[in-house]
């Protein structure tokens, strides 16, 4: 096959472009490469903690929206230093992100996205796709909601808010700081035990007969072997932990859930659930076995701790959210119907506990 002199000079200028793009890949100066790969290395690093992290929350759409967070701050850390050192070394754009893509694959759209919106004169491709960017978290519209006290609702829901950010966010934060993440978790092994009595009442009356009695096996060997729960001897044993509540008891019997219903420090909850909770503190034997600042001294301990789990991915529900209130809510009726229909998971925080009661 002949071809023409023009076809020849393409064919040369094709070929040159090709070797200065690949003499450009190969000839990225070491510095820069370390520094990218270091980069990386640590926003990796910090994502898998955090991941780790998200597997402590009990509630599905938090765990959800904490691990795309760290997921969008991971990206935008490897997609900074790119834009920052192409900004120092415009020649070598293209090679900077190929070796961040190579680096971490898993954000090449969001690497390309950022340096061409820095950049676009520089020619960085602009990939096609649809935005991947994560919506925040939509909230329940209202009138979805069977929601008629909002007014009043609002109401007790910013005091105990204003509780939270002056009482309890502080006091969860300086014990986040000063225990260590096993006295943590010996903590909430003690707290899950303290809940067992009041598990065992509900599995009785909701006919839950070999519930009850693996509930109160489990209550017997921690408390015993486990000393007073801070062990978890009878999951070793295979006994694992349950949950259950009398507003799980009511739904059981078939009760509605009724209007939605925030109470001072309680929190959220619907009317039968409001119900609920005044039986299970009337079914806690720690109710007549200890004296009332004793419980009181019990269940304030348990909210900081619980609510030190939840410090992180509630300030940004609180920064990313509309309308907080309405996420707050939405949040606590798709886990408590999660919950019911016994999808829950019986390990870790959820949003139920922001204010845990007083009794």
């Amino acid at each position: 096959m002949f071809y023409s002199h023009k076809q020849y000079l393409w064919i040369l200028f094709a070929a040159l472009i090709m070797f200065q793009s690949s003499f450009a890949n190969a000839t990225l100066p070491s510095p820069l490469t370390t520094r990218i790969q270091q980069t990386a290395l640590q926003a990796r690093h910090l994502l898998d903690q955090e991941t780790l992290l998200a597997k402590r929350l009990g509630d599905r759409n938090l765990r959800a929206s904490f691990v795309s967070k760290a997921t969008a701050r991971a990206e935008s850390t490897i997609s900074s230093i790119v834009v920052h050192l192409i900004s120092t070394h415009p020649t070598l754009a293209e090679s900077i992100i190929s070796e961040a893509v190579d680096t971490m694959p898993e954000f090449r759209i969001g690497i390309m996205r950022r340096a061409h919106e820095a950049f676009p004169r520089l020619g960085v491709d602009q990939p096609i796709v649809q935005s991947t960017k994560k919506r925040p978290f939509s909230p329940t519209k209202t009138g979805s909601v069977n929601d008629p006290l909002e007014e009043l609702n609002r109401a007790i829901f910013a005091f105990n808010d204003g509780v939270d950010v002056y009482v309890f966010r502080p006091l969860s934060a300086f014990y986040g700081f000063i225990t260590p993440a096993t006295i943590k978790f010996r903590v909430g092994n003690f707290f899950d035990n303290l809940s067992l009595p009041i598990v065992t009442a509900n599995q009785l009356l909701q006919l839950e007969i070999s519930g009850a009695a693996a509930t109160t096996g489990r209550f017997t060997i921690n408390s015993t072997l486990g000393v007073l729960g801070l062990f978890d001897i009878a999951h070793d044993l295979g006994i694992p932990h349950q949950a259950a509540d009398f507003g799980q008891t009511l739904y059981t019997y078939g009760a509605e859930s009724g209007p939605y219903l925030v109470l001072p420090l309680f929190g959220p909850n619907t009317v039968r659930d409001s119900v609920g909770v005044a039986v299970d503190i009337f079914l806690n034997p720690r109710t007549y076995l200890l004296p009332t600042g004793a419980n009181t001294v019990i269940a304030t301990a348990e909210t900081v701790h619980k609510r030190e789990a939840l410090l992180i991915p509630l300030e940004d529900l609180r920064t990313t959210s509309i309308d907080y209130y309405a996420s707050i809510r939405s949040l606590y009726l798709q886990n408590r119907q999660l919950f019911l229909k016994g999808n829950d998971i019986a390990d870790g925080p959820d949003i139920n506990s922001l204010f845990d009661a007083i009794d």
